[in-house]
């Protein structure tokens, strides 16, 4: 063991844990993302302590088909001489194809994440976005999956957060944002359920403007607005939801009857 100090002590939990400073129970509290985790942490010494959970911490379910969690607050529990004290702990799934954790189940690993992970998290521990952006994030790094997937109706707002992980990555930023279908036992899938992003129309001289949205194949498939008279250059939030699905697809502007703008959409 390591040795004791003569008063109050900080050290880290993974520390603790391995040296028997400390006995832990980690169990969830349902759900896989913000307060989901609730740790109880047993102090076997003889001083008093603080327990810090840093940001990059992972806890493994002993249930392999359900998620384990990854810990992006920053946590301190003290925790008296030969005392105990149970605190929640916040965090968010870093397995996106397993099930939602069940209340109860428990976690009985740990272990500390990956550099570009430890970045990831750190990031969110000290700038705070919706949870549904924070989650996306971790799924970017821990399941590949595409930025355009951490939306949210003012974007403005995830500008931050995108720009970290374009750079980080090396994804490219997305020009569309895109919201899938999911449920509690399987908070994600590969079913598009809404796009929406904003498109700057350039008109040199008034006319009529038609914005649609075609297949790799050229077929139409979402009409914006068809011979609509425009006099000057505007912005158009432009909404997709009906039979919206994967693939590659073509934003295209007319004006006057010719092709004067074009976009490429991946979904």
């Amino acid at each position: 063991m390591l040795p004791l100090p003569l008063s109050l002590f900080s050290i880290n939990f993974n520390d603790a844990l391995k040296t028997g400073l400390i006995n832990a129970e980690v169990v969830s509290k349902g759900g896989y993302s913000g307060n989901c985790l609730e740790v109880t942490i047993q102090n076997n010494t003889n001083k008093p302590a603080t327990i810090e959970i840093i940001p990059g911490t992972r806890f493994h379910s002993e249930k392999k088909q359900q998620q384990d969690i990854m810990i992006t607050r920053a946590t301190e529990i003290l925790v008296d001489a030969k005392g105990q004290s149970t605190q929640a702990l916040y965090g968010f799934c870093c397995q996106s194809s397993n099930a939602a954790p069940s209340k109860g189940s428990r976690y009985n690993n740990v272990s500390i994440a990956p550099d570009t992970m430890m970045r990831v998290c750190q990031f969110l521990n000290n700038n705070h976005f919706p949870s549904s952006a924070e989650q996306q994030a971790i799924w970017c790094i821990s399941d590949d999956k595409e930025l355009h997937r951490i939306s949210n109706r003012r974007q403005d707002s995830l500008k931050t957060l995108l720009t970290f992980l374009s750079e980080l990555t090396g994804k490219e930023y997305p020009n569309v944002h895109v919201e899938y279908w999911s449920d509690q036992n399987h908070p994600t899938s590969n079913r598009p359920m809404q796009l929406y992003m904003n498109f700057d129309f350039t008109v040199e001289e008034p006319g009529l403007s038609s914005l649609i949205i075609y297949d790799r194949f050229g077929t139409a498939v979402k009409p914006i607005f068809i011979d609509k008279s425009v006099d000057t250059s505007f912005n158009q939030e432009i909404e997709w939801t009906e039979n919206i699905r994967k693939g590659v697809f073509k934003l295209r502007h007319f004006h006057n009857g010719a092709l004067v703008q074009e976009k490429s959409i991946t979904i």
